[in-house]
């Protein structure tokens, strides 16, 4: 049964079953965020709903994030109609066991099914040709898989943490295997390589790269001591950075790579459950054979859900953190990182929720996507002086970041890049930023002020907000912005959650609102609309309940989305800018009318 969610004011959502679907505004569906429902154990999807005017929407996808971290239900039925499943769309689904997937999906993305510890089966259709970073990551109970001939692309880290993972079958088309793809999967006994593929090959037991005859994978040895001094005789592996390892060694609770340069990196570690609350990390190790290492990297995953860590002192000369090193650590409060550090990877500290303090006086250059997501106890954060670009979600949800400072050296802040810090409330743009995503503070509750430093040849800053100079779009707005003439348009979600502002006039020039550009503006009582606006957008309005718009058109452009998030009868035509005077009268009685319900 498919009802339309009026009740949040969303004119493009609907529930069919319990599960809710967006309507695009190419008449498909997709599968949305599912914020609170209550699912059955059994979750199955449609193959087409109605929308809320009774017309037929064939469901073709669903959407990044979707379903994550929802441990309700235990299986899943994707009908053969979806073409596209976003990134995380499953991700951290505790108690999902099984997954039907459609036959006609080509790519299974990053991290879609990351951290399903319970997840037992799973038939990947013949069509699917590339598996994403992370896909399977953290599958623990995956043991038996089958990759399909269609397949060409296994991306970093996709089958790591699957630690029942017993066979891998590689066909001959697959041409392309990233690092890190089958770390950690200690039940691995067989790896079969078609005789046919032209880049690898492998003997059962390990699987070789042709041309350079490197293992890139070897079956663990399943009788294989942690002695202090034991050293491993796998000989082709690789540091993060593509150096050869001379030699492995386990010693004092970790597994060490050993260089030619005489440098070290820590691979793995085996404290377990009797992880320290404080560790200092080694800076250096010796052979037992009377040579030191310098310890240069840590690798990705090394303290993954270490739960019991609290405090991490990282020693000078480590220069790279690989991807998810400290991620869901969720009882660490401080890290100390050395000056020496150059890289820190994707989700490196991601669920760290009570992070407090985090020193970042040193070389990074790039903050990778997610690296802070979720870092809820982190409330200033000074970047580091080398630091060129902040990636997607670095800074997501975290929600008591109160104080960011910007480096000279910035020139990038990714989509997404702060979303949901609610206590954000300014920011200054230093002169080398040359790209800033229109959504890279969405839902940031509390913006009130950016300001971008006058010698920024890209941007500029008028009424608290970031113009672009060449073409006048309107990138960032802030709850207190004035929207200046020669704005030619607004991009997506420039003001997306930015909850305290009640009315806002659009100057006359602006020709486009983009999509989600004033979406989840609680606030949000009214807008004028010049009849130079020839385009708005999907969602534009969505979740601005008490919404109205008045427009100086006497007819609706054909460019207007019918999904704008706003209903028919909240949108006056043929009005006049108002007075200054009037607009005050105006919003007083408009806000009376919106607490009293009297409309």
């Amino acid at each position: 049964m498919s009802k339309e969610m009026e009740f949040d004011g969303e004119m493009n959502v609907v529930e069919v079953d319990g599960i809710y679907y967006k309507i695009n505004g190419d008449g498909t569906a997709s599968v949305c965020k599912q914020e609170d429902n209550d699912f059955d154990k059994l979750v199955r999807i449609a193959n087409e709903i109605r929308d809320g005017e009774g017309r037929v929407c064939k469901v073709t996808k669903i959407e990044e994030n979707a379903f994550s971290s929802r441990d309700v239900f235990e299986a899943v039925e994707i009908p053969d109609g979806i073409i596209e499943i976003g990134e995380w769309a499953f991700s951290g689904c505790d108690n999902l066991k099984t997954v039907k997937l459609p036959n006609y999906i080509k790519e299974l993305k990053k991290a879609i099914f990351y951290d399903c510890k319970s997840l037992q089966s799973i038939v990947i259709p013949d069509c699917v040709a590339s598996i994403g970073d992370s896909a399977f990551y953290g599958c623990e109970a995956l043991s038996d898989l089958i990759l399909p001939e269609s397949l060409t692309q296994i991306g970093s880290s996709a089958f790591d943490y699957c630690s029942s993972l017993k066979s891998m079958y590689i066909s001959k088309y697959v041409t392309h295997i990233s690092d890190h793809a089958f770390d950690h999967c200690w039940a691995l006994e067989q790896i079969e390589v078609d005789p046919d593929n032209s880049l690898y090959f492998g003997d059962g037991k390990r699987l070789i790269e042709k041309h350079t005859n490197k293992v890139l994978y070897k079956c663990k040895n399943k009788n294989k001591t942690k002695s202090n001094t034991k050293k491993s005789q796998r000989q082709k592996e690789t540091f993060m950075g593509g150096k050869e390892v001379k030699d492995m060694l386990i010693k004092d609770g970790f597994n060490y790579f050993l260089g030619y340069d005489y440098t070290a990196a820590i691979v793995e570690n085996y404290y377990g459950d009797k992880m320290p609350k404080r560790l200092v990390l080694p800076s250096e190790i010796d052979d037992g054979d009377g040579a030191t290492y310098k310890i240069t990297e840590l690798y990705g995953a090394l303290f993954f859900f270490q739960k019991g860590l609290e405090e991490v002192v990282i020693p000078e000369g480590i220069e790279v953190i690989g991807e998810n090193a400290f991620a869901e650590c969720s009882n660490l409060k401080k890290v100390n990182l050395p000056t020496t550090l150059k890289s820190l990877g994707a989700r490196v500290f991601s669920g760290c929720k009570n992070l407090r303090e985090i020193n970042m006086n040193n070389m990074v250059k790039k903050i990778e996507k997610d690296a802070f997501f979720g870092c809820e106890s982190l409330e200033s954060f000074v970047m580091p002086e080398y630091l060129e670009e902040i990636v997607e979600r670095s800074f997501g949800l975290c929600k008591n970041l109160t104080s960011v400072t910007l480096p000279s050296t910035l020139k990038k802040i990714g989509k997404d890049a702060f979303y949901g810090c609610d206590k954000l409330n300014s920011i200054y743009i230093p002169s080398s930023v040359e790209e800033i995503s229109g959504d890279a503070f969405g839902g940031c509750n509390s913006f009130e002020s950016i300001e971008i430093n006058a010698e920024n040849p890209k941007f500029y800053s008028d009424g608290n907000c970031v113009i672009e100079r060449s073409t006048g779009i309107l990138t960032v707005g802030a709850n207190s912005s004035v929207i200046p003439e020669g704005v030619r348009e607004i991009a997506d979600y420039a003001f997306y959650g930015r909850i305290e502002f009640s009315r806002i006039d659009l100057p006359s020039g602006i020709v486009k609102i983009g999509d989600y550009a004033f979406a989840h503006c609680y606030g949000l009582l009214e807008i004028y609309i010049p009849e130079s606006v020839k385009e708005i957008g999907d969602g534009v309005f969505e979740k601005c309940f008490g919404v109205r718009l008045r427009c100086q058109t006497k007819e609706i452009p054909a460019g207007w989305s019918k999904y704008m998030g706003v209903k028919t009868d909240r949108i006056l035509l043929g009005c006049a800018r108002r007075s200054p005077q009037r607009q005050k009268v105006g919003l007083i009685k408009r806000i009376i009318r919106f607490f009293t319900g009297k409309n």
